[in-house]
């Protein structure tokens, strides 16, 4: 586990760059879809209490195991990330959906957890996270609707077909009774 100030070396000398000139390098653009992806999936893990060990724990198949009451094998939980604003589009907010690249019949998620980063400026920091909204939906739905023959769904998910769900909203500090509530409601 690194954390971030160590240096890269050249002939057994340090050359004065570290982790974090790495880090900010590739990974400071949080308009850009993966890295945006990456960041709700950290906010969401971190809202849950899963980063104190430092070390991202995903599968294949889901992107977080939240086990608050410790008796059985865990909520699995999918996180997928939107904004209005794109690195590539500063001008004019997009439309929100989710992109389901790797969907499958296979999908283990028992929740996903749909962030939406709803800041209308690249200047708004994603860092804050009154910015950020949170909708939790019950894995079950989301295989239904992918395999719904009447919605023509190919790699992603329109928060307006999610709207029918009826998710559960929540912000930062309310994604562990969203969660909750989602699976008792199934």
């Amino acid at each position: 586990m690194y954390i971030g100030n160590e240096p890269l070396s050249v002939g057994g000398d340090e050359i004065g760059v570290t982790v974090n000139d790495f880090w900010r390098w590739a990974f400071s653009d949080f308009s850009s879809p993966m890295i945006r992806e990456t960041f709700a999936e950290f906010l969401v893990a971190s809202s849950l209490d899963l980063i104190s060990d430092g070390q991202k724990q995903s599968k294949p198949d889901f992107d977080l195991l939240w086990n608050p009451s410790g008796n059985h094998s865990g909520v699995r939980i999918g996180v997928k990330s939107a904004a209005y604003l794109q690195s590539n589009d500063g001008e004019y907010p997009d439309r929100i959906a989710f992109h389901f690249p790797d969907f499958s019949e296979n999908q283990a998620c028992d929740v996903y957890i749909f962030c939406v980063f709803k800041a209308l400026s690249q200047n708004e920091s994603p860092f804050n996270t009154d910015l950020w909204e949170f909708y939790s939906v019950r894995g079950q739905d989301i295989k239904n609707i992918k395999n719904n023959k009447n919605i023509n769904i190919l790699n992603k998910i329109p928060l307006s077909v999610l709207t029918p769900l009826k998710p559960i909203w929540s912000d930062y500090y309310g994604i562990a009774g969203a969660i909750s509530t989602v699976l008792s409601n199934a």
